[in-house]
């Protein structure tokens, strides 16, 4: 992991694993993807049901997102977790909470 990788996973790992698996997986990656799925069906085949088309892909790329995410979470968890010492593995989301009712 290089030291701009280790600062941006660093900064994602904060937020939690939930958060990072629900809100990049599923909600970001199934909005980006279920819209430009629909756009690209309705260039293709224009029809009245486009609202119908966007729920379904949303659903089908939100999945697919969280899978993907719980992917690269382990992942990149692994990796900092095996090239960092241990001083440098204390953050996490409980930590970074504590920090801030503490100040």
């Amino acid at each position: 992991m290089t030291h701009s990788q280790w600062k941006r996973w660093e900064k994602l790992r904060i937020t939690g694993k939930i958060n990072f698996i629900f809100l990049i997986g599923g909600l970001i990656c199934g909005l980006v993807m279920a819209f430009a799925a629909t756009l690209i069906n309705q260039l293709i085949n224009p029809n009245d049901y486009w609202g119908f088309s966007l729920l379904i892909y949303f659903i089908i790329f939100s999945f697919i997102g969280i899978m993907v995410a719980i992917f690269i979470w382990n992942k990149n968890e692994t990796k900092f977790m095996s090239e960092n010492p241990p001083e440098h593995r204390h953050i996490s989301h409980t930590h970074h909470h504590a920090k801030q009712y503490h100040r």
